[in-house]
């Protein structure tokens, strides 16, 4: 779904850059790197959430308590 977003972005960028500048090109072009980039890290960060979720940790202390 993000993929899909991103890459409508990008053919949305190609048609407006078609129409600017060398500046706003590189801006644009930045932009959509960082996007990228941000895009990459937070399905990173839902993999490890996710991971995290599925096993269940709990503190030694409480661990203790409990098996006392």
């Amino acid at each position: 779904m993000l993929e899909e977003r991103l890459k409508a972005y990008r053919l949305r960028t190609e048609q407006v850059m078609e129409r600017t500048g060398e500046e706003e090109r590189q801006l644009i072009q930045d932009l959509l790197k960082e996007i990228g980039t941000l895009a990459e890290e937070n399905r990173n960060l839902r993999k490890a959430l996710m991971k995290q979720a599925r096993t269940t940790h709990m503190s030694s202390k409480l661990k203790d308590a409990l098996m006392e």
